[in-house]
C-alpha cells in the first residue's frame, strides 16, 4: 500500500471512529430521554448504550445537557448513567485519567448559583457513591473540589445544600481514609471561619449541628468554645420551637464531651463530683426538652428536680436565667401556678436579673391567678419575695401593659412596705407606672390603684414641682376619675418661677380639675390664681364659672384677676369663628355652666337656651344642676329636651351616674312619661329603677333579663368582678338586686307561682344540667326570688304546694337548689297529715327524694313540734326507723341523723327507748357522728327567714360569689357552726379532700417523650443508584383492614418502629378524621402504597418472586408459635380483615402462618395490637443492635 493510500485509510479510520463516538453520544442520549418516560430501567440496554462512552464523553454529555437537570426526573435518570460509566472507567486502564480535574472543571463552570451548585453536588456524589461500590479508592478525586465546597459552606443560604455538601464530605472521608490529614485542614478552616462569624443563620447551625463530633475530634475544647456557648444560648432564647430543639441536640453533645474530656484529661476530682456535675446538666437538659410539651404531667415532674440544680449551684447564672425564663413562659396553666408559686418562695426580687424578672412579672400579669372562685395567688406570698432593693420591679412595672386585677394587687402588697422601698424611684418610673394605672378598664379597681399609687409614692410626689406633678396626674387620671388634687396643687405654687410663661393648665388636666372641683369656689382657689403667672392659666380661667359663686367678694377678686365682666362670659350669641376652636368651645362651655349654676329654674328658659346647652357634652356638675331642677320644676318640656337629658346622663360613668340620674326619674314619674323611656332606662342604667315607685315586673324588657342572670359576667370580667366585690365592696349586682326591690314592692302570691312555673319550663326543657350552668343560675334566682317574696306571704295555696313537692322531689336538681326547696317546703309546708303521708309513700322512692322528704320533715317537726302530738310522733320514728334499715346508704345514714337529732329535743324525750335508740346510732355512726352533724339540712331550720337561710345555703355550697346576698358575722358560734357545715359539705361533694396526702410519693423517674434527631438535623436530598437499602425490608399490608381507626393505629405504630412500608386499600383514608386522630401525622413519614384488595394475589407473587418470604398473621391448624418464630429479613406482613381475617385465596400463598398464643377467654386480639406485636418482634430481631 502507497504512501497516500495509507494516509487516506487512516484519514478514514479516524473520521470513522468521531463519527462512532457522536453516534455513541447521541444514542446515550436519546436512551436517556427514553429513560425519562418510562419508569423502569431496562438495565441491560443501559449498560449496552454506555459501552464505548469514556469519562471525557460523559463530562461533555453533562455540559451539553446541565440545563435539563434541572428538572428532578432527568436528574434522576442521569445517575445510572454515571454509576454504569464509571463502571466501565474502573474496570480499564485509567491511570492517565485524573477524573478529579473533570470535576473540578465541571464544579468551577457551575457553581456560581446555589441551584446550579445543587445539581453539581449531586453529581459529585454520584460518582464518590459509584465509586465506592466499585470498592475503587485508588481512583484520584480532586481533593480541591472538597476544599472548596467546604469553603463555600458558610455563605450558602439553602439548608438542603449544606446537608448535601456534608454528605459529600463525609462520603470522601469515608473514602480517603488515609488521606485523613486533608479533612482535618478542611474542618479546621471551617470551624475557625465559623468563630469569626456570629453563627446566625440556620445554616450556620446545621454546620456546627452535623459536624459537632468531627469538630471535636481536632478540637477536644470545643464545648467551652465561645462560639459554641453563645450559639446554644441564643437558640435555647429563641420563640422558634425548631431552634430550640436544635439548642437540645447541641446542649447534649456539649454535655457528653465535656464530661468525657474531662475525664480524659484526669483532673483530680472525685467520680461523685463529675457524677454530679453530669447529673445536674442532665437534668437540666431534661426540664428544658420537657418543657416543649403541653401536658403538666410531663413537665411538672422533672420540676421537682430543679431545686437541686439550684442548690448544687454548679451552673452558671447565664445557663439558670434561659432555664428560669423558659419554665416563667410556658402556656399551661398547672406550670404556671407551679412556677410562680415556686419562685415566690425560693428567690427574692433582687436574686433575679432584670429579664427574669420581667418574665415573672409579665406571667403573674394574668386574672386567672387571681380568680376568688378559684385559683388565687396570695398576698402573703409575695412578702418574702418583695425583700431587699425594689428598683427594678417598680421599674419594671411601668413597662409591663398590666390588666386590673394583677396590677391592684401588686401595688397593694407594695403599699404594705415602707417609704424607703421607693427610694431609688425615679420621676419616669412613676409616670409611667401611673399611665399604666390609668389604662386600667374597670373602675372601681382603677380609682382603689390610683389612691395606692398616690399613697405609695407620696414622698416623691411632695418634690414633684407644679409642671411635674401636673404631668403625673395627667398620666395617672382619666377625666372622669376622682382624685383630690387641688390640695397638691396649692402646695406646688411655690415652686413656680415668676416669669413662666408656658401655658399648663389646658386639655385633660382642666377636665380632671372639673371633674374634682369644689361645689364652692373658695378664697384659697382665688389665692392659688393670683400666685400663679397669667400666662400659665390657660384653661384655669374657666374652672370658676363651673363652680358656685358666693357673695362673700370672690366672684369681684374673679372678675378683676382678669379684668372682665362676667356678662361677656354668659352672652351665648358667641362668634361664629375664633382663631383657637378648643379655646371657643371651653369658653362656650364655662359660660353655659355659669348660666346654669345661677339658674333658679327652668320655668323661663327658651327652646333655643336649650338647644345651646345641649349642643355641647354637659360636665357631670352642669347635669346635676339640670337634674336638681328638673325635679322641682312644674313646666311640661318637650320630648326632645328630655331625650337630649337622658342621652347626656345614662353613659356617665362612676360615682355620678346614679345622683345625676334621680331628679330625671322623679320627673318622668310626676309627669306620668316613664313608661316611654323605661326600656332606655333598664337598658343602659337599670340601677336608677331602684328609686322609682313603677312596677317593672311584668315589662317585656325586664323579664328578658331572666332575673338578672344576663347581667353575669365571664372569663376577664367575672374575675374582677369577683376581685371588687372581695376586696373592694363593690359587687354589681345591679339587676339582680332591681329585680329584688320589685318583688319586695309589688311581688305576691301570683309572682310566685309564676317564679315557680318559671322553673318548671326550665327543667322541662333541660332536665339535667351541670353545676353553675346558665339553667342552675336561674334556678338559684327563682329560689332567691321566692325567698324574698314569701315574707309577706302568710297562706299557701294546694296548687303553689303541689309545684313545690315537684320540685323537691325533682332527681335532677343540684344539691343547693334541693336544700332551698326542702326549707320552703318544711317551712311553709301543709298540715302534719299531708307530711306523714309523704313520709309513708317514701319507702317506694328513690334514694335522692327519700332524703328531700326526710330534710322537709325535720325542719318542719323542729319548727312545728307543738303541732304532733304523741301518737304522730310515734308515727314519725317508726317510719324513720324503718328508713335507717333501707337499702341505700344515704338514705340509712341521713333517716339515723333526722331520728337522732330528733329523740335529742325535749319533744321526743316520751319516746320508748329513746337513749337506746339514741346509743346505738352513735355506735352504728363509728364515733363520726358529730361530723356527720354538720350536715347543712340539720341546721336550716333554726332560720326564721327564708332569706337568711338561701344566703346560708349558697354560702356553704360554695355557691358563685354574686348569688351570695349576705356575710353571716352575727356571733362567732354561727360563724363555727357554718364553717364545719361548709366543710362537711366538701368533703360530701369531693371524697378526695381527705387522702391528697397519700398522692405525695417519692419517684426518682420522670417521664419524659422522644425527640427524635432527624426532626433536628436538616438531612440531606441526595439521590442515588444503585439505592441503598434500608435497615427494615419489611412490608405492612393492610389492604383487607376496613375501620379507620385501626388502620390510623398501624400507621402509628409503622413510623414509631422506623417501617416505612405500608399497603393499604386506598390512599384517601388518610385523609380521613378517624384515621387521623391515631396516626398522629404518621402517614407523612411513610412511603404507602395502594394495592387494592383485589389486587393482592398479584402484589404479593411479585413480592415473593423479589425474594420477600410473606408472614400471615393468623390462626390455621399448622401455625408457627409467635414465641419461637424468627422473622426473615425480607418480610411480608400481611394482616387479616377485622371480622374474616385472611381469606383462604390468600392463606395459600403464606410462606408463614403465626399465631400468638392466648391466655384468656377472648378468641383473637385487635389486628391494630397484633400487627403491633408483629412489628415489634421484627424490629427486636432486625433492627433493635442492643437492647
Amino acid at each position: 500500500m502507497s504512501g497516500a493510500e495509507k494516509g487516506n485509510h487512516n484519514y478514514e479510520k479516524s473520521l470513522h471512529i468521531v463519527e462512532e463516538k457522536q453516534n455513541n453520544i447521541d444514542n446515550f442520549i436519546k436512551f436517556q430521554m427514553h429513560q425519562v418516560n418510562n419508569a423502569d430501567l431496562n438495565v441491560n440496554a443501559l449498560q449496552q448504550a454506555v459501552t464505548t462512552v469514556s469519562i471525557d464523553d460523559l463530562f461533555e454529555i453533562l455540559e451539553k445537557n446541565f440545563e435539563s437537570y434541572r428538572n428532578i426526573s432527568n436528574l434522576k435518570n442521569l445517575l445510572p448513567f454515571i454509576h454504569f460509566s464509571l463502571r466501565r472507567y474502573v474496570h480499564k486502564d485509567h491511570s492517565n485519567f485524573d477524573i478529579g480535574l473533570c470535576l473540578y472543571a465541571f464544579y468551577k463552570t457551575h457553581k456560581e448559583t446555589e441551584q446550579d451548585l445543587m445539581i453539581v453536588v449531586q453529581i459529585i456524589h454520584q460518582f464518590l457513591y459509584s465509586l465506592n461500590v466499585y470498592d475503587s479508592n485508588e481512583t484520584n478525586v480532586a481533593a480541591k473540589v472538597f476544599v472548596d465546597l467546604a469553603k463555600q459552606l458558610p455563605t450558602t443560604v439553602d439548608r438542603k445544600l449544606v446537608a448535601n455538601i456534608i454528605a459529600c464530605l463525609h462520603l470522601y472521608r469515608k473514602m480517603h481514609k488515609d488521606n485523613s490529614g486533608l479533612i482535618q485542614i478542611i474542618l479546621t478552616d471551617l470551624l475557625e471561619c465559623l468563630k469569626t462569624i456570629s453563627v446566625h443563620r440556620k445554616t450556620h447551625v446545621d454546620i456546627l449541628m452535623q459536624l459537632f463530633d468531627d469538630f471535636c475530634a481536632i478540637n477536644s475544647d470545643l464545648y467551652c468554645e465561645p462560639v459554641v456557648i453563645a450559639t446554644i444560648q441564643t437558640l435555647l432564647k429563641s420563640s422558634q420551637r425548631e431552634e430550640r430543639k436544635s439548642a437540645y441536640y447541641l446542649l447534649k453533645k456539649m454535655i457528653l464531651f465535656f464530661i468525657k474530656s474531662q475525664k480524659e484529661k484526669g483532673i483530680l476530682l472525685s467520680s461523685d463530683y463529675w457524677q454530679n456535675i453530669e447529673r445536674h446538666w442532665l437534668i437540666y437538659a431534661t426540664i428544658l426538652e420537657n418543657l416543649e410539651e403541653n401536658q403538666s404531667h410531663l413537665i411538672l415532674p422533672s420540676l421537682d428536680n430543679l431545686k437541686d440544680v439550684i442548690n448544687g449551684k454548679l451552673l452558671q447564672s447565664s445557663w439558670m436565667d434561659i432555664l428560669f425564663v423558659r419554665i416563667l413562659s410556658h402556656t399551661n396553666s398547672l406550670v404556671i401556678r407551679w412556677s410562680i408559686e415556686y419562685f415566690l418562695t425560693t428567690f427574692t426580687c433582687s436574686e433575679l436579673n432584670s429579664h427574669v424578672l420581667r418574665q415573672f412579672l409579665e406571667v403573674c400579669n394574668s386574672n386567672m391567678l387571681y380568680n376568688c372562685e378559684g385559683y388565687f395567688l396570695k398576698r402573703e406570698k409575695f412578702s418574702k419575695f418583695l425583700q431587699g432593693d425594689l428598683t427594678n420591679v417598680y421599674e419594671l412595672i411601668g413597662e409591663i401593659n398590666w390588666k386590673a386585677v394583677p396590677l391592684h394587687n401588686l401595688l397593694t402588697v407594695l403599699k404594705s412596705y415602707n417609704n424607703e422601698s421607693v427610694r431609688g424611684v425615679t420621676y419616669d418610673q412613676v409616670i409611667k407606672i401611673a399611665a399604666r394605672i390609668r389604662a386600667l378598664q374597670d373602675y372601681h379597681i382603677r380609682q382603689s390603684a390610683l389612691a395606692i399609687a398616690n399613697e405609695i409614692f407620696d414622698g416623691i410626689i411632695e418634690k414633684m414641682n407644679m409642671r411635674e406633678y401636673v404631668n403625673y396626674v395627667e398620666a395617672l387620671c382619666n377625666p372622669t376619675d376622682k382624685c383630690n388634687v387641688f390640695e397638691k396643687l396649692y402646695s406646688k405654687v411655690g415652686t413656680v418661677r415668676s416669669n413662666e410663661t408656658a401655658r399648663l393648665f389646658d386639655g385633660r388636666f382642666y377636665e380632671i380639675l372639673l371633674t374634682n372641683s369644689p361645689y364652692y369656689m373658695d378664697k384659697e382657689f382665688i389665692t392659688f390664681l393670683k400666685k400663679l403667672p397669667i400666662a400659665m392659666h390657660g384653661w384655669l380661667k374657666y374652672l370658676p364659672f363651673h363652680l358656685y359663686l358666693g357673695n362673700d367678694g370672690t366672684l369681684k377678686e374673679f372678675t378683676d384677676l382678669y379684668n372682665i365682666k362676667i356678662e361677656d362670659y354668659i352672652e351665648l350669641k358667641l362668634p361664629c369663628y375664633t382663631a383657637d376652636r378648643n379655646e371657643y368651645d371651653r369658653h362656650l362651655l364655662a359660660a353655659i355652666s355659669f348660666y346654669v349654676r345661677n339658674l333658679k329654674s327652668l320655668d323661663n328658659v327658651s327652646e333655643d337656651t336649650f338647644r345651646i346647652i345641649f349642643n355641647h357634652k354637659l360636665t357631670w356638675n352642669i347635669i346635676e344642676r339640670l337634674s336638681n331642677l328638673l325635679m322641682e320644676t312644674q313646666r311640661n318640656l318637650s320630648t326632645w329636651v328630655i331625650t337630649n337629658l337622658v342621652d347626656q346622663i345614662l353613659p356617665l360613668e362612676g360615682e355620678f351616674a346614679i345622683p345625676l340620674g334621680i331628679g330625671l326619674l322623679r320627673y318622668l314619674e310626676r309627669k306620668g312619661c316613664l313608661k316611654e323611656y323605661l326600656t332606655c332606662l333598664i337598658e343602659k342604667r337599670p340601677s336608677l329603677i331602684f328609686y322609682s315607685q313603677t312596677c317593672v315586673l311584668g315589662n317585656p324588657i325586664f323579664e328578658s333579663w331572666n332575673y338578672g342572670c344576663d347581667d353575669i359576667k365571664k372569663g376577664d370580667s367575672r374575675i374582677e368582678e369577683s376581685y371588687r366585690a372581695t376586696f373592694l365592696g363593690r359587687p354589681n349586682n345591679t339587676m339582680r338586686n332591681l329585680w329584688l326591690y320589685q318583688i319586695n314592692t309589688f311581688g305576691g302570691e301570683d309572682y310566685i307561682l309564676h317564679l315557680v312555673n318559671q322553673h318548671k319550663l326550665i327543667s322541662k326543657k333541660k332536665p339535667r344540667y351541670f353545676a353553675n350552668s346558665y339553667e342552675h343560675r336561674l334556678k338559684i334566682r327563682i329560689a332567691l326570688g321566692l325567698a324574698n317574696a314569701n315574707k309577706d306571704i302568710s297562706f299557701i295555696s294546694d296548687d303553689l304546694m303541689d309545684s313545690l313537692w315537684s320540685i323537691l322531689l325533682d332527681e335532677n336538681n343540684q344539691l343547693n337548689i334541693s336544700y332551698f326547696y326542702e326549707y320552703i317546703v318544711g317551712t311553709l309546708g301543709p298540715s302534719k297529715d299531708e307530711f306523714l303521708k309523704k313520709l309513708k309513700a317514701a319507702h317506694s322512692l328513690t334514694s335522692s327524694q327519700q332524703v328531700s322528704i326526710l330534710s322537709a320533715l325535720f325542719t318542719f317537726c323542729m319548727r312545728n313540734a307543738d303541732q304532733l302530738n304523741h301518737e304522730d310522733k310515734n308515727t314519725v320514728i317508726t317510719d324513720l326507723m324503718a328508713l335507717t334499715m333501707g337499702a341505700n346508704f344515704h338514705t340509712r345514714l341521713f333517716a339515723q341523723l333526722v331520728l337522732f337529732n330528733l329523740l335529742a329535743t325535749k319533744e321526743f324525750h316520751e319516746i320508748p327507748y329513746r337513749s337506746q335508740l339514741m346509743k346505738s346510732i352513735e355506735v352504728a355512726t363509728q364515733g363520726k357522728l358529730e361530723e356527720h352533724c354538720n350536715d347543712l339540712r340539720l341546721y336550716l331550720y333554726t332560720f326564721d327567714d327564708a332569706f337568711d337561710a338561701w344566703n346560708l345555703i349558697m354560702y356553704v355550697t360554695n355557691a358563685p360569689y354574686d348569688e351570695i346576698v349576705r356575710n353571716f358575722n352575727d356571733s362567732l358560734e354561727i360563724e363555727e357552726r357554718i364553717s364545719k357545715c361548709k366543710i362537711a359539705f366538701s368533703k360530701k361533694v369531693d371524697r378526695n379532700v381527705e387522702n391528697n396526702s397519700e398522692n405525695n410519693i417519692v419517684c426518682n423517674q420522670v417521664q419524659r417523650k422522644m425527640n427524635p434527631s432527624k426532626e433536628v438535623l436538616e438531612s440531606s436530598n441526595l439521590m442515588v443508584y444503585p439505592a441503598k437499602q434500608t435497615d427494615c425490608q419489611m412490608f405492612v399490608i393492610a389492604s383487607l383492614i376496613d375501620k379507620l381507626p385501626n388502620l390510623g393505629g398501624i400507621a402509628r405504630t409503622c413510623e414509631v418502629l422506623g417501617i416505612e412500608n405500608l399497603v393499604m386499600d386506598t390512599k384517601k383514608d388518610v385523609e380521613k378524621n378517624d384515621f387521623k386522630n391515631l396516626s398522629m401525622t404518621a402517614e407523612k413519614s411513610l412511603n404507602i402504597m395502594e394495592v387494592k384488595a383485589n389486587d393482592l394475589r398479584d402484589f404479593i407473587i411479585e413480592k415473593q418472586r423479589e425474594g420477600y418470604a410473606v408472614v400471615g398473621a393468623e390462626q390455621t391448624c399448622n401455625s408457627e408459635n409467635f414465641v419461637n418464630f424468627k422473622f426473615p429479613e425480607k418480610c411480608i406482613l400481611l394482616l387479616g380483615h377485622e371480622k374474616d381475617g385472611i381469606p383462604p385465596t390468600l392463606l395459600g400463598l403464606l410462606d408463614h402462618a403465626v399465631e400468638i398464643p392466648q391466655f384468656g377467654q377472648v378468641r383473637s386480639l385487635n389486628v391494630h395490637v397484633t400487627g403491633a406485636l408483629f412489628m415489634w418482634e421484627y424490629c427486636k430481631q432486625h433492627l433493635v443492635k442492643s437492647l
